[in-house]
Parts: structure tokens; C-alpha cells; sequence
């Protein structure tokens, strides 16, 4: 083998090291990316659980949930999920409803300000139904 073969196998060694590195370097970068999304389909997720089991509990018991702690007492949910925004199991802000003859619960969106994929805070997200 000669010194142009190697140097030209050389050259397209170090051009193929490049793009690798180059290539590993923008998966780095999405990795953050993915965990936010993975954090974001987790709160829809949670949002979507606690809306379904508050209409459920609603339209079983006659009245409305007074705190998130009765759907797990009644049995409506093994325990309170966690915001995966915020990683804490308390800070879900709830809506109360309006209605002076069916007082609770009606509405829960997460607590956290921090903005999302979307460009809207998390707290802003699948607006609030206040009945």
C-alpha cells in the first residue's frame, strides 16, 4: 500500500470521525428536548386522568370531589399523580366550581409557569372549564 492510499483512507477516516462526532453532538442537543416532550405527554396524560375521574366521581356520587385526596379514599384512583412539571404531587391547582348548590371540584391544570413546546406556560394548557 502506498502513502497516497493511506493518506486518502486516512482522510476519509478523520471526514467519517467528523461526522460522527458532528452527528452525536445534534443527538446530544435533542436529548433535553426529548425528556421535555416524554414530561409533556405525561402531564396530558395526568390532566386527561384527573378531568376523566372528577366527571366520573361526579356523575356516580351526586356531588362533586372537595379535594383530590377523596379519589383516592373512594377508590376512584390508587393515588394523586404527580405534575411531571413541577415533580410534586401538591401543586395541582384546582378549579372550583360556581355553583352554590353543587360546591367541589370541576376543573385541575398543573402549577407550573414554565412555558412549553407550544410556547404557552403549562398552567395555560387545554384551558379550564369552570362550571
Amino acid at each position: 500500500m502506498g502513502w497516497k492510499e493511506v493518506r486518502r483512507k486516512g482522510g476519509r477516516l478523520a471526514l467519517f470521525l467528523v461526522a460522527l462526532l458532528v452527528a452525536a453532538w445534534l443527538m446530544r442537543g435533542n436529548e433535553g428536548y426529548s425528556i421535555q416532550r416524554a414530561r409533556e405527554a405525561a402531564l396530558k396524560q395526568n390532566v386527561f386522568t384527573l378531568r376523566h375521574v372528577i366527571e366520573e366521581y361526579t356523575l356516580d356520587q351526586r356531588k362533586r370531589p372537595q379535594s383530590l385526596e377523596e379519589l383516592v379514599t373512594s377508590s376512584y384512583l390508587e393515588q394523586v399523580p404527580a405534575d411531571p412539571m413541577t415533580r410534586r404531587y401538591d401543586s395541582w391547582v384546582l378549579e372550583w366550581s360556581k355553583d352554590p348548590k353543587m360546591p367541589g371540584i370541576v376543573d385541575v391544570h398543573s402549577s407550573s409557569h414554565e412555558i412549553g413546546s407550544d410556547g404557552r406556560a403549562y398552567c395555560d394548557w387545554w384551558g379550564r372549564i369552570v362550571v
